[in-house]
């Protein structure tokens, strides 16, 4: 990739995306106020009711009392709980009675008659039913009649939950009311939503920029819980037998849980196996749960704690990582903004679960059935602050990737020093003089091609926009018709161009020629060939250098794979990007002895260090800027194998759709 073209395009991406961000928060913020004010601004329309809460006959086990609610109360042994009064002496047209049903079966009758069922559905009692608002319409026949509403848990153990308030008067009025005290809590529900869309779009956008794998299931995690908030809001339009819609968002809670086990495990790698864990049981828990709840009588409050439970114990693993990126030994080698963004989440995160904790503890009465006001903030508070983590890293990542550009004009620099080397110009210009005398016509082409190669690596070191492949040929025959005079009769180099229409950063292919000569063939007694290749396939143009020399053995791996000590100088922080590159394209490194067996390179250069003089260490960190340029430049993926004594190979892949490729035209 062109890193100045990406940098420029990078900071455009972020530009564009923070503001499409502020303007959609912003209509959010204005429509939820919008909401609050309520749907009517006719207050004596809303009032048309009264709460209904008094003087209720409660008979559990045949034993009656009387109750106010709201109020708690446990079903008898067979699970029921019935609820009776006399309906006031007059009832006007368009009444109704509500009360909101949490999770049970609910028969209503007046003077005996059955006028009203919950579900509606019969085979729903041997499923997950849902709690509602239920909206019971009342006739003025039924004035001073006797009404009776029996509620039934249909799991295993009784009934035991929370009556709420009930009101009677206008039905319009009620269901308005109850509208209107939904609607902050679906609001929370769909900014909530958003913001996990938000973490997706900025996943997918900077994908090629930072690392976005464990943000794609925090996102999902947080899409599915607001899911779940929208319908613990419960609003008049979600309220009468919406057995389908409550299936819908306890499956979604039912993922929360593994989706949080998988963020974790996709962030550490010390926890991975405990996460992965952790995401195996809560995924088979929710499989089992809505595979089986026709065949098994659940209670919706145990399997939604359950849920709760296993989404409490990844968020405290994350916690335990957050904890040891902030304080612990994980966060001795992150610099002091990183530790930062650890710590805000951290806090934040600590915030949402204590908060959650004292909500449970101080409302145990409504423990599964509502989600508090305050539960929903905490949630909303947390995933802005991780957003705005996340924006923020991308904008780290920015100015890095500005001194990655300073530091590959750092590496051309150092590259050239390497390649016009005052051993091979001495070497070079002696070769010249010998022939002057002994064949001065050879002597000729020699200058010719020495000055085409000093001009093309002088004109090349501020080329940060790559160059023509046929123009990096051109430099490698430069270069090669020398070695051919200097080597003759030990060195014989093939051309095998078949697509030479792409771009390449300058000087990244010839330092592979000038590798396979000097340290492969002409190494060999019998010297050997040297074959340059390019082609193309749907995807890629590659390039290929072959030769049939000694090979890779201990010590030029030592030379062309290791990293130079940090030495302090001017170069330190190049070799540091350098480093980084290396141990990139190292598992892509096929080294074999002479009896053909692999040898672990990666392993073995974890624990080598280069000491020794400047000239090792150059030719070390020449190699590895070369690679870092490739990759940084041009997004190049770089293949290197061999076996000793029969030769190497590498090949250099460079992507249709890069960047670097997008200017071919220019």
């Amino acid at each position: 990739m062109n890193n100045s073209q990406g940098v420029k395009s990078f900071k455009k991406e972020q530009v564009l995306f923070v503001t499409i961000l502020v303007f959609l928060i912003v209509v959010i913020m204005m429509f939820s106020f919008r909401a609050l004010g309520g749907g009517s601004n006719n207050t004596d329309f809303r009032k048309r009711f009264i709460t209904y809460n008094d003087n209720w006959t409660v008979t559990i086990d045949g034993v009656s009392t009387t109750e106010s609610f709201p109020a708690h109360l446990k079903g008898g042994k067979d699970h029921a709980i019935t609820l009776s009064r006399t309906l006031p002496s007059t009832i006007a047209s368009y009444s109704a009675i509500a009360m909101r049903n949490y999770h049970q079966v609910m028969h209503v009758y007046v003077n005996g008659n059955l006028i009203y069922t919950y579900p509606n559905n019969p085979s729903d009692n041997f499923t997950l039913i849902s709690d509602a608002w239920n909206v019971i319409t009342l006739r003025p026949e039924y004035a001073e009649g006797t009404l009776e509403i029996i509620l039934k848990d249909p799991s295993f153990r009784p009934f035991n939950n929370y009556i709420y308030d009930i009101y009677i008067g206008d039905s319009n009025s009620i269901i308005q009311h109850i509208s209107d005290t939904a609607s902050f809590p679906f609001i929370t529900g769909i900014i909530l939503f958003v913001i996990g869309l938000f973490i997706v779009g900025l996943s997918a956008l900077f994908r090629k920029h930072i690392d976005q794998r464990p943000n794609i299931p925090l996102a999902l995690a947080l899409m599915f819980f607001s899911l779940w908030m929208m319908n613990r809001s419960r609003p008049a339009m979600f309220s009468g037998s919406n057995g389908r819609i409550f299936l819908l968002s306890i499956t979604a809670l039912l993922l929360v849980a593994p989706f949080l086990f998988l963020f974790v495990a996709r962030r550490s790698e010390k926890y991975r196996k405990y996460a992965y864990i952790g995401f195996i049981v809560s995924m088979l828990y929710g499989i089992f749960v809505v595979a089986a709840r026709s065949l098994v009588r659940f209670n919706a409050e145990t399997v939604t704690l359950v849920a709760y439970a296993f989404s409490f114990l990844a968020l405290l693993l994350n916690q335990k990582i957050l904890f040891d990126r902030s304080f612990g030994n994980d966060s001795i080698p992150l610099s002091r903004e990183e530790r930062n963004l650890n710590r805000i989440e951290f806090f934040t995160l600590a915030l949402f679960l204590i908060g959650s904790l004292v909500g449970i503890l101080k409302n145990n009465d409504q423990l599964i059935t509502d989600i508090s006001i305050s539960s929903r903030l905490l949630i909303n508070t947390y995933s802005i602050a991780y957003l705005g983590i996340i924006v923020w890293r991308i904008y780290i990542v920015a100015k890095e990737r500005e001194v990655v550009s300073h530091k590959l004009q750092e590496s051309r620099l150092e590259l050239m020093m390497g390649q016009i080397h005052p051993h091979y110009m001495f070497n070079t210009i002696s070769s010249i003089r010998t022939m002057v005398k002994v064949d001065p016509d050879t002597a000729y082409n020699m200058l010719y091609d020495f000055a085409k190669y000093l001009r093309a690596s002088v004109d090349n070191m501020t080329n940060i926009n790559g160059i023509k492949f046929s123009e990096e040929v051109e430099n490698i025959r430069s270069y090669a018709n020398i070695e051919l005079v200097r080597f003759s009769g030990k060195l014989n180099i093939e051309y095998e161009i078949e697509s030479d229409d792409f771009l390449v950063p300058a000087l990244s292919i010839q330092p592979f020629v000038e590798n396979a000569i000097k340290h492969g063939v002409t190494k060999k007694p019998s010297g050997g060939t040297v074959i340059l290749k390019s082609y193309e396939d749907d995807l890629n143009y590659i390039v290929g250098i072959k030769d049939d020399g000694v090979g890779i053995g201990p010590e030029a791996a030592y030379r062309l794979f290791g990293i130079p000590e940090d030495t302090g100088d001017i170069f330190s922080d190049t070799n540091r990007l350098a480093q980084a590159s290396m141990e990139g394209i190292i598992h892509d490194v096929t080294l074999l002895d002479e009896n053909g067996e692999k040898l672990d390179v990666y392993e073995w250069l974890k624990t080598s260090k280069i000491s020794g003089g400047a000239p090792d260490r150059h030719k070390s960190a020449g190699m590895a800027n070369i690679i870092m340029r490739l990759r940084e430049m041009a997004d190049a993926r770089i293949e290197i194998s061999s076996q000793v004594g029969v030769g190497a190979s590498v090949k250099v892949s460079f992507p249709k759709n890069s960047e670097m490729q997008s200017h071919k035209s220019e």
